[in-house]
């Protein structure tokens, strides 16, 4: 639901290539590799992909806009045809009181949103 720039694009699909040839240079030097071995080297990698994903989605204007952020929250309600609901999620706590800044946040993603749910 957000749109990336292309330099965003570009920088995520870096990620993505530099993460794959980590793995692909670990995985070459160790074929024996047990299961848990090969897990505990996936989820390493995944973790520093996910890290830098991060912060590829906090935009110049410093709006978070990953997933649950107050942003993604009212886009998501925009794109399921919701009413406006300010909201986000810590893990499975749903918080509703939030500043003046807060729910402009989660406006500005149900505003900016531009795809919808087919409902078929």
């Amino acid at each position: 639901m957000t749109n990336l720039s292309p330099d965003k694009i570009a920088r995520t699909q870096q990620a993505l290539n530099e993460t794959i040839t980590v793995l692909n240079r670990a995985l070459s030097y160790s074929p024996d590799l047990r299961d848990n071995d090969l897990i505990n080297i996936l989820t390493s990698h995944v973790d520093t992909l996910t890290k830098r994903t991060t912060l590829l989605l906090i935009d110049e204007d410093g709006m978070d806009r990953k997933h649950n952020s107050l942003y993604d929250r009212g886009a998501a309600d925009s794109y399921y045809g919701r009413r406006q609901d300010p909201h986000y999620y810590i893990g499975v706590s749903r918080i509703e009181s939030l500043s003046e800044e807060q729910i402009a946040e989660y406006r500005l993603g149900y505003s900016e949103n531009t795809d919808y749910k087919d409902w078929g």
